[in-house]
């Protein structure tokens, strides 16, 4: 202690001076502690250099400063963990603490008091040079506090165990078990399940680590569960880790069987032989299994393995007989329990039937006027069709008819599917009236298989009138020779008919002038009709007819003058008679010619042939031919024979035979005017007349012999009532007559041949006149008939009959067709007396299937009555129409995961014959050959057949045929195969790696990621969507996989070296594929060097050894490979720098090339280059100053050739991290040079104290951003005013600490899968990253407990390893369309562990699985029965689906 005080000194001479005297204080005191003993409690978490106590203590003695240090511990361990500032008494951390280690420090804190300079040195010892020291101590105690620093460890990690499938809830699985070194809290364990849990099966005791079951097991859908276990501690910042458990899950011994399939199914050939193969069934147990067949094995067609579960056939099979079989398999095991399955067995139809044909002859008939492709009947009037069966199913028993002989084809077809025979072309009876052929038939079957024999076909055809008749000559000439006679022929014309049978009927048409001729309408024979004044020339105009054609021919006939001729009769006329009904040949006369030469022959002819008469052509005697003649059908002839010569036949002259028929009583008397009916008053007068009956007799009567016929009353006058003349047969009323005893009379009256006494009778009626009053009756109240369509005109229909009561005319009944608006009456005539009806007109079913007409029966009476009735007439249906399908071309869609049995359409068709439109039959013609499909032939309804393939094809045009036995029609059914969705989008590669040439153009292609997907349409169809967002900014890819960058790339940056793209491929059902594609950025030489310095200073002595380092240049490239690749090179103005020194080019350590004596305190500046290696090389340069001195000039030394230093990246700002310091005999300042990286200190992230040397933290540390520096340490002296520089240089690795949460490369994802699919299917991978390194940087993934739907647990599950989120079971977009789910990313770090969360936004994709349902069980509707086609809305149809997409939501009805 120093004291002053000031002393005022008066002197004599008033001289005042002040006086200063100093008291020297001495060190009598010592030093005092605040505290006789200091107690402090660290956290072992302490991080070094931390202030831990502040020790305080005072000295009464002034001026003293108070030194403190570290006297000694306990254990010297204890030494090296803490340092006392010995200015300020304040103990700090040196090191880290660990309570596990040593729990409590025991120090003694030495105090000094020092009156002179105190030196320390290293090891905190104070030392009094001069004046003796005051000391005091005192115990320091430090209690190191338990902090949570370590995390649990399990003891015996993986663990694994088995657990039975029929274990019950609460069962324990196994037990896990983990230890910490920590104490109390941070040492008490808790257990949960991290991540594998699917569907929470299982739970974990949170204290004791056992894990039970927790939900029924289930090995079908799960068998093994890979469980992540967390163990955490208590501790205020837990700390935790986590063991794989690997539970199988088992088939308890007491379990039954359990099958791998609820049904199984298998289709095999019908042909297939005997212990062929069907269909293996499997089964899990524990013991060995028994299998049996239970049931549905008919006939024992087939047999199980018992031990394998193999069922194989045992007995040939048919498919014609049993198509299908269902099997109930049983398995049991060992200890007799039992479950049973289902075996669904299809056969496969083999073609094993050959066609078979219904009846070996088959006859029909077509008239040769039928047209072209008619059909032709058989003798019921029914189409003629050849008829096979087969008995094969399917395609196979679908036949194919073939006409065999090749002439017959010329004229006949036969419906190949049908075999109905029709003509292709006009048929002739005249040319063939009978054909005869053969038809073959052959199914569709492989191979085709025919019938063992043709059929026989016989088609008669037959004749029409379809030829007109010809004449044998277009003009015939003839002479007739005057006078000539009645019935001279004068010339026969002839015709001829192509039909057979045909009949003419001549006449002459035109040029009969004055009818002098007549034709023989049968043989055309043209006579003389009338000889009066002919004409010399006549024209005719003669026709022929056959019925329905006809043909004229002309005929000119020249009348002659029988001029002078040489020839003479020897008569001018003969006559003579013959008997009546004589047989007699008889010769009537001899006709004689003169004057003809002698010998010179002449010929007779008839001129009027009669078939009774005939004359010797030579001798001219004319007689009779035996055949009797008869008197009354003509009493007389004239026979006109003609004479010529043989050398002149011009010289004509004839002559008249009269022949008179004798006659002879052979006739009776024959009653004429029939019939006789009289009507007279009821009170006619006696004497009355009622009429005459006249009879005649033919033969030839005699006057001398009086009256030939005589009348007389034989019967019907029982009273005597009427009377007849003798002679006349005039009839009188001779007695009154009475109605109402005889209203009606019927006499016989004889009239006799009063010679021979033949005689014959006659009725005559007699109705006493009544009055019309009652009106015709028909026998019924209505007539009912039916009538082929295929009539002709002029059948008979019916009869109708009407009856009336009245009498006389009056019950005269005539009918008619009344005329109507239907036109009915048109199709039909009737005959008035008669009624019976006949057709008019062709019929047309289709047009008019039933016609209605009135007849109308009327009397005679005046004025007339009538009575009308119904006739209704139903036409009968001819197949003469085909079927005709309401569409061409049908379209349908269908699902390829249709079932079988499922209805896929209906075709639907029409036949305007009425007969067959319940006899339409369906069927499938072609298209179907893989047989997908099957069809019901009656009803058209198109369904998924039982022999589908598990793959459809996307198309199918199916063509369809209708029959109605005869006739057919076909239309298309065009089958859309909407791909089920059986295949995900797969990559060729689940990861890819490709370089990309950084600062590539905008749209540069990458790479070209293609999926494939084996689906077919829009299951095919692929898109592309890229996940990860970072990604997403840099990268597009459009529908072909192709990959373009949307910026360009620098490689330089950290994140962008290698980018890693998420890709996921989308197909149009929602199923997904996945591949990550890691894009490498290659160099492109765009980064200069750089140096880590701004400029470099050196020292060096002259005595150095050539060769001694001088300094090291260092540069570094942010390029890669050769374009990072640097080379060195000095360049300098002046010589004298090369020639002293010189530069490694590739390590940039400048050495001394010669001795540098005699160079002192030169300076020497010259510039570095560095130049990368690159194609078009980058270099930057920089200064550089060495200076030379003496040797004797004292240059900073550092002790270290280089310092190293390891630091955790939370140290905090300000702390020191060493002092570094450099030996010199001189004031040295220490400089950090600031470089041009981040590692060089570009940023002065670091400092240096420029006195002590100190290295302290300026800037907070990022691991992840730099994670070693490399530093320059300058220290600078000064000589003779001159800087003398050293330098040093320091590396130090920042320690990454676990400070960054993981980051997901997506939020939210989103996601899509069709609904119903599997348990177990992928959702879509999520993927975080975390920029920690070592287990801080491990990412672990789980779903989060919070979740917006609580059933999200027991639907979805993530795997904790890869991320991958799958279903637990079935989705339902009918119940739930859209999920959220919440995933959560865990890092891995020691002691404290980040969560990040995430949102996947799962969208489940519609599927067709909800059939449409009528919102009424019955609909009702009106219509009128006038209402014509179409008649408007009947009723409104309205259906529901619960399906949301609107492609599944659409709706086709068909009337079944």
């Amino acid at each position: 202690m120093e004291c002053w005080e000031d002393l005022s000194v008066t002197f004599c001479h008033d001289a005042v001076q002040q006086v200063q005297i100093r008291i020297i204080d001495t060190n009598n005191h010592r030093p005092q502690f605040s505290k006789l003993r200091y107690d402090v409690s660290v956290p072992e978490d302490t991080p070094a250099n931390t202030e831990v106590l502040q020790i305080s203590a005072v000295d009464e003695d002034e001026k003293n400063k108070l030194t403190f240090t570290l006297l000694s511990s306990t254990d010297p361990f204890s030494l090296r963990k803490f340092r006392l500032d010995p200015g300020t008494g304040v103990l700090y951390t040196a090191e880290g603490l660990d309570h596990e280690t040593m729990r409590q420090h025991t120090l003694t804190v030495m105090l000094f008091l020092c009156l002179n300079v105190c030196i320390h040195n290293s090891y905190d010892q104070v030392r009094d040079q001069d004046i003796p020291v005051k000391r005091n101590l005192v115990r320091v105690i430090i209690n190191v506090v338990d902090t949570n620093d370590n995390a649990p460890w399990f003891v015996d990690s993986p663990y694994s165990g088995r657990v039975f499938e029929s274990a019950a809830i609460g069962s324990a699985v196994l037990q896990v078990t983990a230890l910490d070194k920590d104490q109390g809290h941070n040492a008490e364990i808790v257990y949960s399940i991290e991540s594998g849990n699917v569907a929470n099966t299982f739970a974990v005791d949170s204290v004791l680590g056992t894990i039970i079951v927790a939900k029924e097991l289930d090995r079908s859908k799960k068998d093994q569960f890979e469980l992540i276990v967390k163990a955490s501690d208590k501790g205020t910042s837990p700390l935790s880790t986590t063991a794989t458990v690997l539970i199988l899950v088992t088939v308890s011994d007491n379990a039954a069987p359990k099958f791998t399939e609820k049904e199984f199914s298998a289709e095999v050939s019908e042909s297939a032989h005997p212990g062929s193969f069907v269909c293996l069934v499997t089964a899990s147990s524990q013991s060995s299994l028994f299998y049996q067949i239970k049931a549905g094995n008919i006939n024992n067609a087939f047999d199980i393995n018992p031990n394998s579960g193999v069922v194989v056939i045992q007995k040939g099979l048919d498919y014609e007989t049993t198509p299908d079989y269902k099997l109930i398999i049983q398995a049991t095991n060992m200890a007799g329990l039992a479950s049973n399955t289902t075996v669904l067995v299809h056969l496969k139809d083999e073609n094993d039937n050959a066609p078979v044909f219904l009846q070996r002859e088959f006859t029909g008939m077509i008239s040769e006027s039928a047209s072209v492709n008619s059909v032709v009947l058989t003798f019921e009037s029914t189409p003629l069709v050849i008829r096979a069966s087969d008995a094969d199913g399917d395609h196979n028993s679908m036949l194919v008819y073939q006409i065999v002989e090749p002439f017959a084809l010329n004229y006949f077809a036969v419906d190949s599917s049908t075999g109905a025979i029709r003509t292709i072309t006009t048929l002739d009876y005249e040319q063939r009236k009978v054909f005869r052929f053969t038809v073959q038939v052959h199914d569709l079957g492989r191979p085709r298989l025919f019938s063992e024999a043709a059929a026989n076909v016989t088609v008669n055809v037959i004749n029409v009138n379809d030829c007109p008749p010809l004449f044998s000559q277009e003009v015939y000439e003839a002479s007739v020779l005057v006078p000539t006679y009645k019935a001279v022929e004068v010339v026969k014309v002839n015709a001829t008919d192509a039909d057979s049978n045909a009949k003419f009927l001549f006449s002459i048409s035109e040029g009969n002038i004055g009818d002098k001729f007549k034709m023989d309408p049968s043989n055309g024979v043209i006579s003389i009709q009338n000889v009066t004044q002919l004409r010399s020339r006549y024209e005719l105009k003669v026709r022929v007819s056959d019925g329905r054609f006809a043909n004229t021919a002309t005929v000119k006939i020249t009348v002659k003058e029988n001029g002078e001729h040489r020839l003479k009769f020897t008569r001018d006329s003969y006559k003579a008679s013959v008997q009546e009904n004589s047989l007699e040949r008889k010769t009537l006369a001899v006709i004689a010619a003169v004057g003809n030469q002698v010998n010179e022959p002449l010929f007779y002819t008839i001129l009027n042939p009669d078939k009774r008469f005939q004359i010797s052509h030579t001798s001219g005697v004319l007689s009779t031919t035996g055949i009797p003649f008869d008197r009354e059908e003509q009493s007389t002839f004239d026979i006109v024979v003609k004479v010529t010569r043989q050398d002149q036949p011009d010289d004509v002259v004839h002559v008249l035979v009269a022949i008179t028929v004798e006659d002879e009583n052979d006739n009776t008397p024959m009653f004429v005017n029939l019939p006789y009916h009289a009507l007279i008053q009821m009170d006619a007068d006696e004497g009355h007349v009622i009429r005459q009956v006249t009879a005649v007799d033919k033969d030839m009567a005699n006057d001398s012999e009086g009256p030939r016929i005589v009348y007389t009353i034989s019967e019907g006058d029982a009273f005597k009532q009427f009377s007849v003349d003798f002679n006349t047969g005039v009839l009188h009323v001779i007695q009154p007559l009475d109605f109402e005893t005889h209203p009606a009379y019927r006499l016989s009256v004889r009239a006799t041949d009063s010679l021979t006494g033949a005689h014959s009778e006659v009725f005559v009626d007699i109705i006493l006149e009544d009055i019309n009053d009652n009106a015709p009756e028909f026998l019924s109240k209505s007539y009912y008939a039916n009538i082929s369509e295929a009539s002709m005109i002029g059948s008979s229909v019916l009869q109708v009959v009407a009856k009336d009561s009245d009498t006389g005319n009056n019950r005269e009944i005539t009918y008619q067709l009344v005329e109507e608006q239907g036109k009915s009456s048109d199709y039909f005539t009737i005959d008035r007396t008669t009624g019976i009806i006949k057709t008019a007109q062709m019929l047309d079913h289709e047009e008019t299937p039933n016609l209605k007409l009135t007849v109308r029966a009327i009397d005679g009476g005046i004025p007339a009555l009538s009575r009308d009735v119904t006739v209704s007439i139903d036409v009968i249906d001819l197949n003469d129409n085909a079927p005709i399908f309401t569409k061409t071309l049908y379209e349908v869609t269908v699902n390829e995961l249709a079932p079988r049995g499922h209805f896929i359409t209906q075709v639907q068709a029409s036949d305007a014959d009425s007969s067959d439109s319940e006899k339409l039959s369906f069927s499938i013609v072609s298209g179907n050959e893989d047989q997908s499909f099957a069809m019901d032939k009656n009803t058209g309804a198109i369904i998924i057949s039982n022999h589908r393939r598990p793959h459809m094809l996307p198309l199918y045009n199916l063509t369809m045929s209708v029959s109605d036995g005869v006739f057919r029609s076909t239309a298309y059914v065009k089958v859309t195969v909407i791909g089920a969705n059986f295949h995900n989008p797969t990559f060729p590669q689940v990861d890819y790696v490709v370089e990309l040439m950084e600062n590539s153009p905008v749209g540069t292609l990458v790479m070209e990621a293609k999926a494939t997907d084996d689906d077919e349409g829009i299951y095919g169809e692929i898109t592309y969507h890229i996940v990860n967002e970072f990604a997403r900014d840099k990268f597009s890819v459009n529908e072909n996989g192709e990959i373009v960058t949307l910026e360009s790339l620098d490689r330089e940056n950290n994140i962008e070296k290698v980018i890693p793209i998420s890709l996921i491929a989308q197909d149009g059902g929602g199923k997904v594929g996945f591949c990550v594609i890691n894009v490498i950025l290659t160099d492109v030489n765009d980064n200069a060097p750089q140096f880590r310095a701004a400029e470099y200073k050196a020292t060096i002595a002259s005595d150095v050894p050539r060769g001694t380092s001088v300094a090291r240049i260092a540069a570094s490239d942010m390029d890669e490979g050769s374009n990072a690749d640097i080379y060195y090179a000095i360049e300098a103005d002046i010589e004298s720098v090369e020639e002293n020194f010189e530069i490694h080019p590739s390590t940039g350590v400048i050495v001394t090339k010669e001795s540098l004596i005699g160079l002192e305190d030169e300076l020497y500046a010259f510039f570095v280059r560095a130049k990368d290696a690159g194609n078009i090389p980058k270099q930057s340069v920089i200064q550089v100053y060495i200076r030379i001195v003496s040797p004797e000039v004292p240059v900073p030394k550092f002790v270290e050739p280089h310092y190293r230093f390891t630091i955790s990246e939370d140290v905090l700002i300000g702390t020191e991290i060493d002092v570094i310091q450099a030996e010199s005999e001189q004031p040295v300042s220490y400089i950090l040079v600031r470089g041009n990286t981040p590692e060089s200190n570009r940023d002065e992230v670091f400092v240096v104290d420029r006195d002590s040397g100190a290295l302290k933290l300026e800037k907070a540390l990022d691991h992840e951003a730099t994670k070693w520096y490399q530093l320059t340490l300058l220290a600078q002296s000064k000589h003779e005013n001159r800087e003398v520089v050293a330098s040093v240089s320091i590396n130090i690795q920042v320690k990454d600490l676990n400070d960054n949460k993981p980051v997901f490369e997506s939020d939210p994802y989103e996601a899509v899968i069709v609904e119903n699919l599997p348990a177990g299917t992928s959702v879509i991978q999520v993927r975080a990253t975390d920029l920690d390194s070592g287990t801080n940087g491990q990412v672990v993934y789980s779903l989060d407990p919070n979740q917006t739907y609580q059933e999200i647990a027991e639907l979805f599950a993530i795997s904790g390893e890869t991320g991958w989120l799958t279903t637990l079971k079935e989705l339902d977009r009918e119940k739930i369309s859209k999920y959220t789910i919440g995933v959560l990313a865990t890092d891995r770090g020691d002691k404290v562990q980040h969560v990040t969360d995430a949102k996947v936004v799962v969208t489940v994709a519609d599927v067709n699985d909800n059939p449409p349902r009528f919102t009424a069980e019955i609909y009702k509707g009106t219509v009128s029965e006038d209402d014509p086609p179409p008649s408007g809305v009947i009723a409104i149809l309205s259906t529901t689906d619960a399906d949301s997409e609107e492609i599944n939501r659409q709706v086709n009805y068909f009337i079944t």
